[in-house]
């Protein structure tokens, strides 16, 4: 078992950062964790992560650990991403 909770996520919402013909995700709540899904090809599966590592991922993403080389500070109003809520 992998400590992550089963069921049908729910509440499936498109990246406020995805663009129209770019690489899109949809973030959903299932249980106690998050799920990332393929805008393009939802039947494809989608990675299931636990609440303190979503938490700890987005606060990074806040913070913009993974921001270096992409042109952005992390300052920059336009980095944002959405709470878990679940």
């Amino acid at each position: 078992m992998s400590g992550i909770p089963e069921g049908l996520p729910s509440g499936w919402r498109k990246s406020s950062r995805s663009g129209p013909n770019s690489g899109c995700v949809e973030v959903g709540a299932a249980g106690g964790a998050a799920a990332v899904r393929d805008t393009k090809n939802r039947a494809a599966g989608q990675l299931r992560v636990a609440r303190p590592q979503w938490s700890a991922f987005l606060a990074a993403l806040k913070r913009g650990r993974f921001d270096q080389g992409c042109g952005r500070h992390p300052d920059d109003p336009r980095v944002s991403a959405p709470a878990f809520r679940g």
